[in-house]
């Protein structure tokens, strides 16, 4: 009897590492999600850069520790008002996104062999409590490509 109890308390465990929990966003965050899988290259890092009104405000990555491609099927970047300059006006926010298929990628966009960026987000009014969901597509060789995730 004990070793079911055991074997079933190490499936039950195994199956939960498996699962992906549901994104959310509380009440003072701004959550962009980004859909990695038509992606058609190991990429190492992926990246936003976020702008109000046109100017840079921050940026922020995702990517494996151990220099591992970072092969997952999204980045999840969650902005707090602590991100963002005090009393920020949010209809003018937008971002751009990158990808690097290098494991020393910089996050410099303009070494296109190592890192690809979007240029086609437009500003848009953003909210606190929101997630706002995109799908990067594309490869090294063809550019990335940025849109709404409906």
């Amino acid at each position: 009897m004990r070793k079911v109890l055991i074997g079933l308390l190490a499936a039950l465990l195994l199956l939960a590492g498996c699962s992906r929990p549901e994104i959310t966003a509380n009440a003072d965050e701004i959550v962009v999600a980004l859909n990695l899988s038509d992606i058609t290259d190991d990429i190492y890092s992926a990246a936003i850069s976020y702008y109000l009104d046109d100017e840079l405000i921050g940026s922020a990555a995702c990517a494996h520790a151990d220099e591992t491609p970072y092969n997952e099927p999204k980045a999840v970047f969650s902005l707090t008002p602590l991100d963002l300059p005090e009393g920020a006006d949010l209809d003018k926010f937008s971002f751009h996104a990158s990808v690097s298929f290098e494991k020393d990628g910089t996050g410099d966009v303009s070494a296109a062999e190592k890192t690809l960026s979007t240029d086609n987000c437009k500003p848009f009014e953003a909210a606190y409590g929101n997630i706002y969901r995109f799908i990067l597509t594309g490869s090294r060789t063809e550019g990335l490509e940025l849109t709404a995730d409906k």
